[in-house]
């Protein structure tokens, strides 16, 4: 069966905890609720055609993390900026939305984010859906060592290194990285 009808997405800001969060959303509230969460460097953006496609039988909510997309960007001096933070800012998320099930979409970030959810709301959860997406270090890989060396031991040199990831040509490589052809890869996210 086609379907070809295709719901508005809207576009909502939220306060959280005293900070601003963005988020798109999409289907009807009497559908399944399906959360979408993204990752680095990405933001709910990632998820704009994946709204549309799957809008006719979802209830599809994507927020954009503290310091992502469109949401607040709150200096790390009044936002702990961990897997940990970020989880307990998207259940609350979950709660003033008033969300009872759902089913977690989760892509990088949202892995640590959303699983950190499920442990402790199990009984929210209805599935988990996992896109390139790991809960343990060893699944980080090579690429992301600057960024964990800077985690375990933050001082001036290990933070320059890590810095490189935020480069505007690390990020594009994020996104092209193994593509046969990189002209196929919209640059509008990065």
């Amino acid at each position: 069966m086609i379907f070809s009808i295709k719901n508005n997405i809207y576009y909502r800001k939220i306060k959280i905890d005293t900070i601003d969060i963005f988020y798109r959303e999409a289907g009807s509230k009497e559908n399944p609720v399906l959360l979408l969460l993204h990752g680095f460097p990405s933001s709910s953006h990632m998820y704009r055609d994946l709204i549309t496609d799957l809008s006719f039988a979802y209830h599809l909510i994507a927020p954009d993390y503290p310091g992502f997309g469109e949401s607040a960007h709150p200096t790390p001096s009044t936002y702990n900026y961990t897997f940990d933070q970020l989880s307990v800012t998207i259940e609350h998320f979950i709660d003033q939305l008033q969300i009872k099930k759902l089913s977690l979409y989760m892509q990088d970030y949202g892995g640590p984010v959303g699983l950190r959810i499920a442990t402790r709301r199990p009984a929210l959860i209805q599935s988990l859906i996992v896109q390139n997406a790991n809960a343990y270090k060893e699944g980080l890989g090579p690429e992301i060592g600057a960024l964990f060396n800077y985690m375990q031991n933050p001082n001036t040199e290990t933070e320059k290194v890590a810095r490189t990831l935020l480069t505007i040509e690390a990020t594009k490589w994020q996104y092209t990285d193994g593509a046969s052809d990189a002209s196929k890869i919209s640059p509008d996210s990065y």
